[in-house]
């Protein structure tokens, strides 16, 4: 591990050299724009326009200069803010206006870039994912860029272009491996299609980026249509490039790789199978309302439109569905290596929808580049199932000179994860159990989960052991807590007189949750998965001290039509 971080960051340093020594692609014309699926808005258009730009939660006010001449102040402020600039994917907004003004700025907006930013290097700029989807939405929206423009522009940009495909293809085999990865592979493939070279890097036929897309394709996508790192918000992203490839290869007349078309084609229903009642994805291991927009976006391209699969055995998650009711669990062990900067500690967590509400749910991730944020979303305590002793079933890597930039990684977690599903009179039953905690403390966590076929009923069960046996008593009084996180959209309150909680929809509808041991509160919790930073909400907690009692029963039971007073 240590050797791998040291090699890693002595590859990134000398990033900045690697470019030059490459054999030169001259870029000679644009052959093709490709369209960009992303949706558009002129009024952000206007706003950039005067030195606005917001994204990823973070207003910057430029005072309408270029934010590619930012002063120093700003180099710190926020990363993922920097990340989304030199990322361009928000200059389809300026494409769209079609306005001379505004075209004008677009364009001097590239000159800014290339002059301040144009040299690779150990730069936010220059990370390997966003200079791959920076030359996407540069090819993507080349025709603001090119129409009009003097010969001196054109040719900046077209060497910028061979810039990025020679910087490109020469790190690719040293990006992070999982999505940025991939990402390169795609603007690569991208600009094989797009731009035609005077003289390509040396060895790179005309096959060769549409053949090596096609087998980081294979390597990341399972069978089942989910992606390597498990997580599920990774399928929008990758799909809302990948259609786009799809369509720009009928254009051109030109046979797309076959695993292009499969990798779509699974990946589409999978899509589905993470979708709640209320359009939201499942907010499992780093998904944010980010890429609510992007689902919307790529599921009007799902010809099938068919109805998910119920089970993803490979990348084990268990979906149940009665009635109005939808109900999605982890039940897989954490991705190993760089796959797992995005993994959260949430095995055998769960959310639940109903109708166009979601009750029960994960807190998230924030979308704000805020470490302590993120380390606490990524926390067991942050999903709907147990902890032990406030401890997380994974143990993540700590901050430092070897952690990567795009994440920590999980060093250890649950090595033994199994679930059975099967289906018993009336309802859909899934049991699963991981080992989590029993290196730590003794202790397997098994839940068994029963949702009826008409949606109006979940009863659960939660069992600690060890191999059959009672769990030592070393631990802490109370050192068991099971945790059921409410969405922000739904209010919640204790019954005096019977002391069940009563979870209140909008929508005249709400759910009665009751248990027969332990005791049995509302408390703070933290939504994270929001633009514009976290929002309060609560959660059910369930406190056991194991030592005296090792199952805890548990039930949830709908009740339409009536609105509290």
């Amino acid at each position: 591990m240590v050797v791998e971080g040291i090699l890693r960051r002595a590859r990134k340093f000398r990033l900045g050299r690697i470019w030059t020594s490459i054999t030169h692609a001259s870029p000679t014309e644009l052959v093709m724009v490709p369209q960009d699926l992303r949706t558009i808005d002129p009024v952000l258009a206007q706003e950039f326009y005067h030195g606005i730009y917001s994204f990823v939660g973070r207003h910057v006010d430029t005072k309408g200069n270029s934010p590619f001449n930012l002063p120093p102040k700003w180099e710190n402020a926020s990363l993922n803010w920097r990340r989304e600039l030199h990322s361009f994917r928000w200059f389809r907004h300026l494409d769209s206006a079609k306005n001379k003004i505004l075209s004008t700025h677009a364009q001097s907006l590239i000159k800014d870039w290339i002059k301040n930013c144009g040299k690779p290097g150990d730069s936010v700029a220059w990370q390997p994912d966003i200079a791959a989807k920076r030359l996407i939405s540069w090819l993507s929206h080349s025709v603001v860029i090119v129409d009009g423009a003097d010969a001196k522009l054109y040719d900046q940009f077209l060497y910028s272009i061979g810039t990025h495909i020679r910087y490109l293809n020469g790190i690719v085999h040293d990006a992070p491996d999982g999505l940025p990865k991939l990402r390169v592979r795609l603007a690569l493939s991208y600009a094989a299609l797009c731009v035609k070279l005077y003289r390509k890097p040396k060895g790179v036929s005309a096959l060769r980026p549409h053949l090596a897309l096609a087998n980081v394709l294979s390597q990341q996508i399972f069978a089942d249509g989910g992606h390597i790192s498990r997580c599920p918000s990774v399928l929008p992203e990758i799909l809302i490039d990948l259609l786009p490839l799809r369509q720009s290869y009928d254009w051109l007349g030109i046979k797309p790789p076959q695993e292009l078309l499969t990798s779509i084609d699974r990946m589409m229903p999978a899509v589905r199978f993470y979708q709640h009642r209320d359009g939201s994805f499942a907010r499992f291991n780093g998904v944010n309302s980010a890429q609510r927009e992007l689902i919307s976006i790529v599921l009007r391209y799902d010809d099938a439109m068919g109805e998910p699969t119920q089970e993803a055995t490979q990348s084990q998650y268990q979906r149940l569905t009665g009635g109005p009711t939808t109900l999605i669990m982890d039940v897989g062990k954490p991705p190993r290596g760089e796959h797992s900067v995005r993994a959260h500690a949430g095995c055998l967590s769960f959310e639940m929808s109903s109708i166009r509400t979601c009750f029960i749910t994960n807190c998230g991730a924030p979308q704000i580049n805020d470490q302590q944020l993120i380390m606490a979303s990524r926390s067991t305590a942050a999903h709907s199932t147990a902890v032990l002793n406030n401890t997380s079933s994974c143990r993540f890597q700590n901050a430092g000179f070897l952690t990567s930039d795009s994440g920590r990684r999980v060093l250890a977690g649950p090595g033994r994860v199994s679930s059975e599903r099967k289906k018993l009179d009336g309802y859909w039953q899934v049991a699963a159990r991981h080992d989590g905690y029993l290196r730590q403390f003794g202790v397997w966590h098994e839940r068994v989960l029963q949702l009826s076929d008409d949606g109006t009923y979940l009863y659960g069960r939660d069992h600690f052991f060890i191999q059959g046996e009672k769990p030592p008593t070393h631990l802490k009084k109370d050192e068991c807590a099971i945790r059921f996180h409410l969405h922000p959209s739904v209010s919640a309150t204790i019954d005096s007189e019977t002391g069940a909680i009563i979870i209140q929809a909008s929508e005249n509808q709400r759910w009665v949750f009751n248990c027969d041991l332990g005791r049995v509160g509302l408390e703070e919790s933290v939504y994270f998965s929001k633009p514009g930073g976290p929002l309060p909400t609560s959660q059910i907690v369930i406190n056991l001290e194991l030592s005296k009692n090792n199952t805890v029963n548990w039930k949830f039971e709908q009740s339409i039509g009536t609105r509290l007073q």
